[in-house]
């Protein structure tokens, strides 16, 4: 076999290889059950993926359980919040960023995103707070009503606003007010622990966990058992956080929750990383739920995500838009 058609026949082999796993949880009557599809690495229940933009519903109910505590409004501005630190972006309501309606763009300026220079695989591991503070002094001044612009950036800002309404920084208030009282034991804001962490795939090629200085728009880490339960909370909420979660999941502006998006009747989410994507989904009324992880770049998992609540729900496909 020549050289070349050893180097052929092994990009045959890497190219339809399949080195990543998947994770399924499905909610329904009261129980939940696992299915888990190995790749090249060990994976169980307790693994670890990031989850990606799914850490946004988070925020979401983060905000909402600041205001039934008190501690805010869902027209509270940034102004109330940050004092002069708003710059151009005073007027943004909690309400606006929750909803991706706060005329802040998808992601920080150039000036703190030197793409010849960042990771692409990590773009936010410099952009810290103070360089948050910055870009609000340089963004044009939002003009309401806004209108829909998915933002990480608005995300990261909500996230660590909320840090300051509550003066406990991010990565501590979602441990204590939704990890621990859901039950969510192993979840992580943060970078996993290494024993149970799953690499991320680009096709064959692993990839990092990334890093997160403000991880309000996708910092959490997390294993299908927990992912399930933060579901079935979804589904149906502890008594001490009800009011927060019917909050989070009220329509607050066309299809939009604080933080989920709404769809014939199904609440639903998902999330992708450099290396990982995820998908959660549920409906009320038929008291079910779905969530899906894969530690991988290259799957779809909206499409099977929606057929499975469809045939739960028994309401036909939703649209997935």
């Amino acid at each position: 076999m020549t050289v070349a058609s050893k180097a052929a026949a092994s990009a045959v082999k890497s190219l339809r290889s399949q080195p990543w796993g998947l994770a399924v949880a499905v909610i329904s009557e009261g129980m939940t059950e696992f299915a888990l599809d190995g790749g090249a690495d060990e994976l169980d229940v307790d693994s670890y993926f990031e989850l990606g933009s799914v850490t946004k519903t988070m925020t979401g109910l983060l905000v909402a359980d600041c205001v039934v505590r008190g501690e805010a409004s869902l027209d509270t501005t940034i102004a109330e919040i940050l004092g002069d630190d708003a710059g151009n972006c005073g007027r943004v309501k909690l309400l606006d960023l929750a909803t991706h309606r706060s005329g802040i763009p998808q992601a920080p300026p150039r000036e703190f995103l030197d793409r010849t220079k960042v990771d692409r695989l990590d773009p936010f591991v410099s952009f810290r707070e103070a360089d948050l503070l910055e870009a609000l002094r340089l963004f044009d001044a939002p003009t309401p009503p806004f209108t829909f612009v998915y933002s990480n950036l608005g995300f990261m800002l909500l996230g660590f606003l909320l840090g300051r309404i509550t003066k406990t920084p991010y990565v501590d208030l979602i441990r204590e007010r939704i990890f621990a009282p859901l039950g969510m034991t192993s979840t992580v804001c943060g970078v996993a622990p290494a024993e149970a962490r799953l690499p991320g795939y680009e096709g064959p090629l692993q990839t990092g966990w990334r890093s997160h200085p403000l991880p309000g728009a996708g910092g959490v880490g997390s294993n299908i058992r927990d992912l399930a339960r933060y579901v079935a909370a979804c589904i149906s909420p502890p008594p001490s956080m009800a009011a927060a979660f019917e909050l989070a999941l009220k329509v607050h502006a066309p299809n939009r929750g604080l933080g989920w998006v709404h769809r014939d009747g199904i609440h639903w989410y998902n999330g992708g990383t450099s290396g990982f994507r995820s998908f959660v989904a549920f409906h009320s009324p038929a008291r079910s739920g779905i969530a899906l992880l894969a530690n991988s770049v290259g799957v779809d998992l909206d499409s099977t995500g929606f057929a499975v609540m469809a045939e739960l729900a028994g309401n036909g496909t939703p649209g997935t838009s």
